[in-house]
């Protein structure tokens, strides 16, 4: 399964993510490299600025207000997004600014709410038990960002399988393509994501290693290395989306 051969709503969101992901991950690293070299005295600034540039970019995507009462219906990308900055800037971020930016969030001030944890976790539940293809966008973001961390309610808590299972189906949702049947999925994308947040990071069992290599050749143009064998079933598109989660401070 190629990339290009995806329904095209499923290619925006996967487009989208990266971009919006590498932009976070740069704001990220500057807000860690700051904390690290002045202290918390200048998280103000940086937690400011962060929240412009990233206010911003989720208003080009469409960001905006939604009536108030509204359900899991409301959710779309951008608010994913939202949602998804804001459990990265305050739990997922080495820096001084974790208690400025959660008396602030993007979801409340873009949507003018702060229930994401359950809100986003909900439309999950939801648009996999109607099998909703119209909702494809929302399934690969909703995927991606569970995939790079993003939690919810959960944060803290046991999930008994919750997220692998709503991750598994959200993926197969957005590009009509099974998952790989066994912990690989799962395996490959929480050491992808750990990778991000410890250093230095231990040497990846040998499945892991071969994973890795599979993400640098992804970046070399999508090429599958044969010997993941796997891999041949579950496309480039798990490969794009652990290079995301692999990008961040």
């Amino acid at each position: 399964m190629k990339v290009e051969r995806l329904p095209r709503e499923t290619r925006r969101s996967l487009r989208d993510f990266q971009e919006f992901h590498a932009a976070l991950a740069a704001i990220r690293a500057r807000a860690e490299d700051g904390s690290a070299s002045g202290g918390d005295a200048g998280s103000g600034e940086v937690a400011r600025d962060a929240f412009a540039e990233l206010s911003r970019r989720l208003g080009l995507l469409g960001a905006r207000r939604q009536p108030e009462g509204g359900g899991w219906e409301q959710v779309d990308s951008a608010y994913v997004l939202a949602s998804y900055a804001d459990e990265a800037m305050i739990h997922l971020t080495r820096w001084g600014g974790a208690t400025i930016w959660a008396s602030t969030l993007l979801e409340r001030s873009l949507y003018g709410s702060r229930i994401a944890g359950e809100r986003v976790l909900e439309a999950a539940s939801a648009i996999l038990a109607r099998r909703d293809a119209g909702r494809r966008d929302l399934a690969m973001t909703i995927f991606l960002a569970l995939s790079c961390g993003f939690r919810g309610s959960w944060r803290g808590a046991d999930d008994g399988g919750e997220i692998e299972r709503l991750r598994r189906g959200l993926f197969e949702l957005a590009t009509d393509h099974a998952p790989p049947a066994g912990p690989d999925m799962a395996a490959a994308f929480a050491q992808a994501h750990a990778s991000t947040e410890t250093e230095p990071a231990p040497r990846p069992p040998r499945d892991v290693e071969r994973w890795r290599l599979a993400v640098l050749g992804v970046l070399l143009g999508y090429v599958v290395l044969s010997h993941v064998t796997w891999l041949w079933t579950f496309g480039p598109v798990a490969l794009r989306a652990a290079s995301i989660a692999a990008v961040g401070p």
